[in-house]
């Protein structure tokens, strides 16, 4: 099969020719491997000798024994060797799964340092080993790229659907040039395509964005895979890397978390329901954020005494997978979760698209229940809020919730995300944008 290629691939080629290691950090079957090949291919194109071109997949016992084997560092480069290598020349060495070789990060750490013909690029499924070994002692020695699932462009991509992704990049989208876009203009782009993008959009938000997932055909099979994907996380990632013995008690939290994404985390509440301590339940939460599953959003405030300033909203790094935990793969018109879906897709792209949740983006909540769905710290630090209202519009009419934070912060633009509505206005000095959901792709 075809390798697709994903928007990631040409930021991480920019550091082929330097001396750090890269690292690519996502969640199983995201795609991490298909771009370790991808990024060979690009190897290869770029006339490096196969032989100078050397992948060990770690998840393969054999291999991971083999390299383990290896106690003097200074005897790696005579293993290569072995292997067809000239050392004495640049020598790529690829590392699937790391989290199986011991000591990764004074190995890796150790050879870069000592051997700079070794280019390492390697990948990680189990953030919280791979992120503490090589953030304690690879400072300065490693680049680490983020690989999630697809976003929406690449979905189109994935499913065949090239020219309606071709639209959406020319489009070109940003929420840090809102001032600069032009509604009319972005409406006469999409006229000829827009039930198309409704449909599909409405396609990705009850399957996700999980490559294996998207490119398979059938409905069952769609769900087998997340379902298999699920089962591998909790076998490997969480009971062999943790040693967690409430397994029933973790999936009972990931199940609850599913049917409230988009809403509040009250902690105290979840420990009563699964019966377990609010420690655990922290914990708990801790590994579902570090292990790709869900993402906890803090909330914006710049007056603690009078917004909410503790509690976190929580939303699911995938869709489908949410909807695997929910039980819910009805056509997503139907579902009834389809508004906090819609939402959660918002989410994902945003973080998909280059935004560090825990620093440049936050929802806004007062104690009165006033809120607005996302808060993002634009470029030069501007503020845009964004309220996604997965509805059809007739006319501009602009959310309560946003209103009152255009009020309160006067910024100079803002953002509605609806079903299918193109306009703009304005509220004082703001200038308000109402543009279809699937645009932020």
């Amino acid at each position: 099969m075809k390798l697709k290629p994903r928007f990631l691939l040409p930021e991480i080629c920019q550091h082929l020719d330097d001396k750090k290691a890269l690292l690519l950090l996502g969640s199983r079957r995201s795609g991490k491997t298909s771009l370790l090949y991808l990024l060979k291919l690009e190897l290869l194109e770029r006339k490096i000798p196969d032989s100078q071109i050397l992948f060990f997949d770690l998840e393969n016992q054999l291999v991971a024994d083999q390299l383990n084997e290896i106690k003097d560092y200074n005897s790696f480069p005579l293993f290569l060797q072995s292997r067809g290598a000239d050392t004495k020349k640049r020598t790529f060495v690829f590392l699937d799964e790391v989290q199986y070789l011991q000591r990764a990060s004074s190995f890796i750490k150790y050879l870069v340092d000592h051997f700079p013909n070794l280019k390492f690029i390697v990948s990680g499924s189990a953030s919280i080993l791979v992120k503490k070994v090589f953030s304690d002692s690879m400072v300065g020695r490693v680049w680490i790229f983020p690989v999630r699932p697809l976003n929406f462009e690449e979905f189109l991509g994935f499913t065949g659907e090239k020219r309606l992704a071709q639209v959406l990049k020319k489009a070109n989208f940003h929420l840090d040039n809102l001032g600069k876009i032009s509604i009319a203009t972005f409406q006469k782009s999409f006229r000829f395509y827009q039930e198309d993008f409704s449909r599909l959009f409405a396609q990705f938000c009850r399957f996700g964005g999980y490559p294996e997932a998207v490119l398979t055909g059938s409905i069952e099979g769609k769900r087998k895979i997340l379902s298999s994907l699920y089962s591998e996380y909790i076998r490997k990632d969480i009971k062999h890397l943790e040693e967690i013995r409430q397994i029933t008690a973790y999936n009972n939290l990931v199940r609850l978390l599913a049917g409230q994404i988009g809403q509040l985390v009250n902690e105290s509440e979840l420990s009563t329901s699964l019966k377990i301590t609010r420690p655990t339940i922290n914990r708990f939460l801790f590994l579902l954020n570090e292990t790709f599953i869900i993402k906890m959003l803090t909330p914006y405030s710049t007056n603690p005494r009078q917004e909410i300033i503790k509690a976190s909203k929580v939303y699911f790094e995938d869709a489908g997978l949410a909807n695997l935990l929910n039980d819910s793969f009805q056509p997503f018109e139907r579902n009834p979760h389809k508004g906090s879906l819609a939402e959660n897709v918002v989410f994902s792209q945003l973080v998909k698209k280059g935004i560090d949740p825990f620093l440049r983006l936050h929802f806004w909540r007062t104690k009165q229940g006033t809120e607005v769905d996302f808060i993002v710290q634009a470029s030069g630090g501007k503020i845009v809020p964004v309220e996604v209202k997965y509805q059809r519009f007739v006319k501009s009419k602009i959310p309560s919730g946003l209103r009152a934070f255009i009020k309160k912060y006067k910024p100079e633009n803002a953002l509605v995300l609806t079903k299918s509505f193109f306009s703009e206005r304005k509220l004082g000095k703001t200038r308000v944008l109402f543009a279809p959901i699937y645009i932020i792709g």
